[in-house]
């Protein structure tokens, strides 16, 4: 069984969480926006180097990361409840996003797609939040971890191409650069296959 590392790990960054040698902290740019971004971090994705919704909230000016457990008072969400608030989730009923809808702040569950679906339906408060999904776009280009549904995203790739419809092309391209080097940079921690 595989030891998670502690949160205080000296060999990674307490931000980004990457070994320190590969800190992305100085080169990424926290990007203003107009919209408010929270991501529900599952707490088992804390640990994992393949996470981006922390490198999201570090590449997003405002945003927030909330660390995700059913058993825990963080994951009060009432407060979110109103006009303007949006569950970024596809699903049932869900909303396809379009830039002219009024969306203020939206509400990110961080995890594989089978944890995000048990957030969503464990939780009142989240599957309350009207839901919008992405429009049909090109396959995912994020290469450290596999799925089999080619219109699956990883949450820096939803949040990219969500704000890029709502706020324009300037950050979905400022967040894709952020993911391509946060990929190379977790790629080359791993050995390479002869």
């Amino acid at each position: 069984m595989r030891r998670n590392r502690p949160l205080d790990d000296p060999s990674r960054c307490q931000r980004c969480r990457l070994p320190v040698g590969l800190c992305m902290c100085a080169v990424l740019r926290s990007w203003p926006v107009r919209t408010r971004v929270l991501v529900l971090l599952h707490r088992v994705e804390r640990y994992r180097t393949t996470n981006t919704g922390r490198i999201a909230t570090l590449a997003l000016a405002g945003s927030e990361l909330r660390e995700w457990n059913l058993l825990d008072a963080v994951n009060d969400l009432r407060g979110l409840q109103g006009p303007g608030v949006y569950l970024l989730y596809p699903g049932d009923g869900a909303q396809v996003l379009e830039p002219h809808l009024d969306v203020r702040t939206l509400v990110v569950p961080d995890a594989t797609w089978r944890r995000t679906r048990r957030m969503v339906n464990r939780s009142g408060d989240l599957a309350r939040l009207p839901r919008v999904c992405l429009p049909a776009g090109a396959p995912s280009t994020f290469r450290l971890r596999t799925n089999r549904n080619p219109q699956s995203v990883c949450t820096l790739e939803a949040l990219a191409r969500a704000l890029g419809l709502l706020e324009g092309p300037e950050v979905e391209a400022h967040l894709e650069q952020a993911l391509e080097l946060f990929t190379r940079r977790v790629l080359s921690t791993r050995p390479v296959n002869p």
